[in-house]
């Protein structure tokens, strides 16, 4: 069946970039989209979708999109089903058939916007080992993207691997790809098929890097929280062992220490030093003999003015070395 051309109504996308080959589910609810639907159910269920331009107003259910605010490269579109009413708005299903360029855009007498279509045929200069290096390219990219996605991806996998005709791989991976809609848009407009793949694969593999960066961050969060996780459960078990010892009250003083450690103001280095200490204090138990002289040491470290000066003072050897006798101090 011939692709019609010529005068066609036009259907505004706020959102979403529709290729050929491919199928997307609509909501539509402004009035002159609603008045194209009409139009086009009129003539064939033909009409063509076409991105706005970015614009701050561009996703208000009612503003009414001009002509300047559409590019001039749509996808010519068959309407497969059309469930709702004017006042609800209604529920479209489009069929991506093929692009096409738009000129003398403008808003018809019955209030909708339509343009003079005309059909855009994919350019293929490339040799077949060329274009099967490409086909191989996208669908190796695409299995990585996949593999970064949470979930079971086996599916779409498989489709992808199935998949042998360039241009139609090409809409399947834009399409399905979440990346800027200028970059799409891009992507539709490019007739040439080997400058449209590599221009693909670009964004592709920018796209595959943020997601890398994504599940770094993921990775280290579940990480995170799974280590501090299986710390809380440590000390609960550790509690539970020390109360069957009879050692409850000994592991609160404990915190009540290691809080004191905290808030002492040491130096990074008496630190470490403290908090090693402190972890040996934990482990030898407070029947070890041992335990006495590592807490002793523990207080005193807590207790030291680490972080406190006396600026105003002047420290005299002469009347420390009659408090503490002449042999305590020598300069």
């Amino acid at each position: 069946m011939p692709l019609p051309q010529g005068l066609l109504p036009l259907l505004p996308l706020r959102n979403t970039v529709i290729f050929p080959s491919l199928t997307q589910i609509l909501k539509v609810g402004r009035e002159r989209s609603i008045n194209a639907l009409k139009k086009a159910e009129k003539q064939g269920f033909w009409i063509v979708a076409v991105q706005q331009k970015a614009k701050p107003h561009d996703f208000a259910k009612d503003h009414p999109v001009d002509p300047v605010d559409l590019h001039q490269v749509g996808t010519l579109c068959r309407i497969d089903s059309m469930k709702g009413s004017p006042e609800a708005g209604y529920q479209v299903v489009l069929r991506g058939m093929a692009r096409v360029n738009l000129e003398e855009l403008e808003i018809s007498s019955e209030n909708y916007l339509q343009a003079e279509s005309t059909l855009l045929e994919d350019v293929n200069d490339m040799n077949r080992p060329t274009e099967l290096a490409l086909l191989e390219s996208v669908k190796a990219l695409s299995r990585e993207i996949l593999q970064l996605f949470p979930g079971n991806t086996e599916q779409l996998s498989e489709l992808i691997n199935s998949v042998d005709d360039l241009s139609y791989l090409t809409s399947l991976a834009a399409g399905n790809i979440d990346v800027d809609l200028e970059k799409k848009q891009r992507v539709l407009e490019i007739r040439n098929l080997r400058e449209r793949v590599l221009f693909l694969l670009q964004v592709m593999q920018e796209f595959k890097e943020g997601l890398s960066v994504q599940a770094e961050i993921r990775s280290k969060l579940n990480q995170k929280f799974g280590q501090a996780q299986r710390q809380t459960i440590l000390r609960e078990q550790l509690k539970a062992i020390r109360e069957e010892l009879g050692e409850g009250d000994d592991a609160s003083v404990e915190e009540k220490l290691h809080k004191r450690i905290e808030a002492a103001g040491m130096s990074e280095e008496v630190r470490k030093v403290a908090e090693r200490e402190f972890r040996r204090l934990s482990e030898v138990g407070t029947q070890s003999p041992e335990s006495h002289i590592i807490r002793n040491y523990l207080e005193l470290l807590a207790d030291l003015p680490w972080n406190k000066t006396s600026p105003d003072q002047e420290i005299k050897l002469d009347q420390a070395r009659e408090i503490f006798g002449p042999r305590s101090l020598r300069t």
